[in-house]
């Protein structure tokens, strides 16, 4: 039959030291504990994050609250400029459209139209008078013209889809594609 394991009973002094050691730590064993480097508790008691009540006495439990309630908060902190990113960025986009408009790299819709309008109507007036440039028998005159206003209407049907794709955004082919069906 084997022997029980004999059990040794604590010493009394080796309790004590145990429980002060679990409840304050010199700076060495509190940075094992925290897992950071000498220096860096250094700094953090600098800061007020941890806190001493000696020189060389930490209390464990209390400074282990305290930096992960120190950590949590950084945390919160670094997320916090992740939610204003987007302000940010719709900020940053408004400024670059507005320095666009002041050096005139950017124009709005309603000028773009203004601009067509009058390109198209001028090409058009060009086109009518171009019958009347080339000859000056009638017949001829009438059939030039006839060709022309075939050409004109063709042109401004197409300027129209133009128009309406860049005032709706949809490209003129999606349109097309959309009137067929």
């Amino acid at each position: 039959m084997a022997a029980a394991p004999k059990t040794t009973k604590p010493r009394p002094r080796e309790t004590k030291q145990a429980e002060r050691l679990s409840e304050f730590v010199n700076q060495k064993d509190l940075a094992k504990a925290l897992s950071l480097s000498d220096r860096r508790v250094q700094i953090l008691l600098k800061e007020g994050v941890l806190v001493a009540r000696s020189r060389s006495s930490y209390p464990l439990v209390e400074n282990y609250a305290r930096y992960v309630a120190f950590k949590e908060k950084a945390a919160a902190e670094k997320a916090a400029p992740a939610a204003a990113d987007g302000l940010r960025t719709k900020r940053e986009e408004q400024l670059a459209i507005r320095i666009g408009r002041e050096d005139r790299q950017l124009i709005t819709l309603t000028e773009a139209m203004e601009f067509v309008d009058n390109i198209c109507g001028r090409f058009l007036q060009t086109i009518s008078g171009l019958p009347a440039r080339h000859t000056r028998d009638l017949a001829e005159r009438k059939r030039l013209e006839a060709t022309c206003d075939d050409v004109r209407q063709e042109l401004s049907d197409d300027f129209g889809k133009e128009q309406r794709a860049l005032r709706t955004g949809v490209p003129v082919a999606e349109a097309a594609d959309e009137d067929d069906a």
